[in-house]
């Protein structure tokens, strides 16, 4: 099956997320990372590939994405907390 097929449906699927970054060549089934409506581009940390069940690598994919976010989101409170401690010092 080809895994680039669910890219028309993302929007039904993730608020925001106009499509999914897969590799090329002998990585095409490699996917790292999701551009939003905006143009937006997030890496995610580890790629996922898009074998076998359809359902089964979306729902890594998904996870993977969660965790991304988490992440980014804690070193930018953790970044903007420590500028914040500089600028009052």
């Amino acid at each position: 099956s080809d895994p680039q097929a669910v890219q028309r449906h993302l929007s039904n699927l993730f608020d925001n997320c106009a499509k999914l970054i897969f590799g090329t060549g002998m990585r095409s089934k490699a996917i790292s990372g999701m551009v939003s409506e905006e143009g937006e581009n997030l890496l995610i940390r580890a790629e996922c590939q898009a074998e076998g069940s359809v359902e089964v690598w979306m729902t890594i994919v998904e996870a993977e994405m969660i965790m991304t976010l988490r992440t980014k989101i804690k070193e930018t409170i953790y970044y903007y907390a420590s500028i914040q401690q500089n600028y009052l010092d």
